[in-house]
């Protein structure tokens, strides 16, 4: 397995796909999201801006994973040190308990440092125990929670 940046579209289109797969997934967790959304042409259009990055992990030609983030904040404004933003990772079910979670995180972690930041945040649906597992193995900590209610 090589973990590599997306950088065509082919390998966009790829990862779309699997952004469609994790949205479905999280229906699980969150019944407001609709079950007839399909992503389209998203990563494709994210490829020459150098505030985002997606890198795909690929088992014998296949993409088998991905992991999507941006810079969220830039030291000096608001925050005192940069924080990147781990927006989307999904590995496909059959892959999944591998470690192909942990080198898409690896990698994100490696760019997070090359673009100077401190910290990389991310949200989690609070009923996905496998998902908060993963990050809590690799340091991530609860910092903040996102709530919701139901108007009636």
């Amino acid at each position: 397995m090589n973990i590599i940046k997306v950088t065509d579209k082919p390998l966009a289109d790829a990862c779309d796909e699997m952004l469609t797969s994790l949205i479905m997934d999280e229906r699980q967790y969150d019944r407001n999201i609709s079950e007839n959304f399909i992503v389209c042409d998203w990563y494709s259009t994210t490829l020459d801006n150098e505030q985002l990055i997606t890198f795909a992990a690929i088992d014998e030609g296949e993409a088998i994973g991905f992991i999507h983030g941006f810079i969220k904040d830039q030291a000096g404004t608001y925050v005192n040190e940069t924080v990147v933003m781990l927006d989307a990772m999904y590995v496909k079910d059959k892959s999944r308990k591998q470690g192909v979670g942990t080198a898409l995180i690896e990698e994100f972690k490696k760019w997070g440092k090359s673009v100077h930041a401190k910290y990389i945040d991310l949200t989690v649906l609070i009923d996905n125990s496998s998902g908060i597992e993963l990050y809590k193995k690799h340091g991530f900590i609860p910092l903040k929670s996102y709530m919701r209610n139901e108007i009636k």
